[in-house]
């Protein structure tokens, strides 16, 4: 999660650095992403826990695990897929 948090972060400011902004705003929209980035993995890991506990209740707490799984590894594949997709757009544009 902490990976995912760094890599979302710097997809995020690579935009604003590749498109000659004052270095000064860069820093702001910098600092303000992770704290905005972090309270939104905050939410993340609680309503996966919410989601996880209520299915253990209900007796689908390993079709749950599945679904957690496998949404994870469609955002890390977009993750890994989409830095270099959006790093060739910005440099050819």
């Amino acid at each position: 999660m902490i990976w995912l948090l760094v890599q979302g972060q710097v997809n995020l400011i690579m935009p604003f650095r590749l498109s000659g902004m004052d270095y000064r705003m860069v820093s702001v929209i910098n600092n303000t992403s992770w704290i905005v980035l972090g309270f939104i993995a905050l939410v993340l890991i609680i309503v996966l826990e919410w989601f996880l506990r209520t299915g253990l209740e209900k007796g689908r707490f390993w079709s749950r695990v599945a679904r957690s799984i496998i949404v994870e590894a469609i955002v890390l594949a977009v993750v890994y897929i989409g830095a270099p997709l959006l790093l060739k757009v910005l440099l050819v544009v």
